[in-house]
């Protein structure tokens, strides 16, 4: 198995990255987002590392598969960079196509306003998903309170809302910024809308659905007391997994892994002496 930031062939096969700068910035991923004229938005850690884990683990369950067939083994060779591009894939086949950037989405611009994301009174945000805007356009109009847009020839099919979408978009901006986030989420349930609140971390930790689904669990480690973990992203309903134990503390193995290669405590403790271990 082999993992690295850019790949194993090229100019850049010995260079370092993380995941900040394999991932994030050199793949295009950090120049695609964020609105027209703003600056590159910097990503929180771990975007790269954990979505280059879950590649990891399918292409060695997929080794594991073809050797019990073959009854070979392969190296198996997974970079960062490739996953970005992955990842970002629809941006990045576009560019393929078309030899150019993809333009950053701007929300004062969306051309579906029932495709962007709109601010709610008290500065909270929600994210609209309507792509087949024709099959949620009346449910929607209904949601807002705005029932005299429906027939309105302006905006009554997909083409339409297209050709006037900046005033469409003022409409509906204005419209949610008379209500909270909290408020407009059971019209827009009872619309059948598709949309999402703009939730920040501390909401989501405590989301019922992620309560409900497990996708946290909680440790007692003794003698740090109880915390909270994220569970992997993949459930096996005949053999579940579960935190069997917590990382080992740095240094926590190496006596016990130098012993078994056969190093005495003489040995050992010179290597401490030296500053060689820890």
């Amino acid at each position: 198995m082999v993992l690295t930031d850019y790949g194993m062939e090229g100019p850049e096969r010995n260079c370092s990255g993380f995941d900040y700068a394999a991932f994030w910035a050199g793949s295009g991923i950090m120049a695609t987002l964020g609105e027209q004229g703003s600056p590159p938005v910097q990503q929180h850690p771990g975007f790269g590392d954990q979505t280059t884990s879950l590649a990891i683990a399918a292409a060695i369950g997929t080794a594991l598969f073809e050797r019990e067939r073959s009854g070979k083994g392969q190296q198996i060779d997974c970079a960062l960079l490739h996953t970005a591009l992955w990842a970002n894939v629809a941006d990045v086949v576009a560019s393929l196509k078309d030899r150019a950037a993809m333009p950053r989405n701007d929300r004062t611009q969306a051309a579906n306003p029932l495709f962007n994301f709109y601010e709610t009174k008290g500065g909270k945000w929600v994210q609209l998903v309507m792509i087949q805007s024709d099959r949620f356009w009346e449910g929607f109009c209904r949601a807002l309170g705005l029932e005299r847009l429906i027939a309105n020839p302006r905006f009554d099919s997909h083409m339409a809302r297209t050709e006037n979408s900046a005033d469409l978009r003022q409409l509906i901006t204005d419209r949610f910024m008379e209500r909270t986030q909290d408020e407009w989420a059971s019209p827009l349930d009872e619309g059948r809308c598709i949309w999402a609140p703009v939730q920040t971390l501390d909401e989501i930790i405590g989301d019922p659905q992620v309560i409900a689904n497990e996708f946290t669990t909680t440790m007692e480690p003794p003698e740090d007391g109880e915390f909270q973990l994220v569970t992997v992203p993949m459930k096996f309903h005949r053999t579940p997994a579960e935190v069997a134990e917590l990382a080992a503390e740095l240094g926590q193995h190496t006596e016990a892994v130098l012993l078994d290669l056969g190093c005495s405590w003489d040995d050992i403790t010179r290597l401490k002496d030296r500053g060689a271990i820890i």
